[in-house]
């Protein structure tokens, strides 16, 4: 579970038009999974090395 607080993160320039791609499309089951393996996987790792 990750801790309920403000956590900035950097993307990459692919990660950055992956995002852009999704959000554009309205393709919410790609956005799911983006959301999932980009972002929530980077906060956690950098929570737990906190």
């Amino acid at each position: 579970m990750l801790e309920i607080k403000k956590t900035a993160i950097f993307l990459e320039a692919e990660e950055v038009e992956a995002l852009e791609r999704i959000i554009v499309d309205w393709n919410k089951e790609t956005a799911i999974d983006y959301l999932k393996k980009f972002i929530y996987d980077r906060v956690s790792r950098y929570q737990r090395s906190l």
